[in-house]
């Protein structure tokens, strides 16, 4: 008899099932992510992407703040950690539902999500 490993990830008190696929949408919060047509910049543009992939069935957003882009500039942590900022900020007012987990850039604390609804860190 075979077993199955059941994974959860605790998200806001609730506990996501991790044994079934989960959909995961992309948000970029840098001026220079590969894709141009995947930049969001303003406010209005992160809300409207947020929307779209939660619309979607997206039960995992990634933000990405660092761009692995080929000759991409190189910024420093507290930039990185800024834009991560900004962009859970105006995610936490619009859609304060969504849950935050994750690893943070080079070991940078979890504290960034400060006032933001957490996940599980660790």
């Amino acid at each position: 008899m075979e077993t199955k490993t059941v994974k959860y990830i605790n998200v806001n008190g609730k506990l996501m099932d991790l044994s079934h696929p989960q959909v995961m949408g992309i948000l970029n919060v840098t001026p220079d992510s590969f894709y141009a047509g995947s930049r969001q910049q303003t406010e209005k543009d992160i809300i409207n992407r947020t929307s779209q992939i939660i619309e979607e069935g997206a039960s995992i957003i990634d933000i990405g703040a660092y761009s692995s882009r080929s000759n991409a500039e190189h910024i420093s942590p507290e930039e990185e950690m800024r834009r991560l900022r900004t962009g859970l900020e105006i995610i936490n007012r619009y859609h304060p539902g969504c849950g935050v987990r994750g690893h943070f850039p080079c070991g940078c604390s979890p504290d960034v999500c400060r006032g933001v609804r957490s996940g599980n860190h660790q």
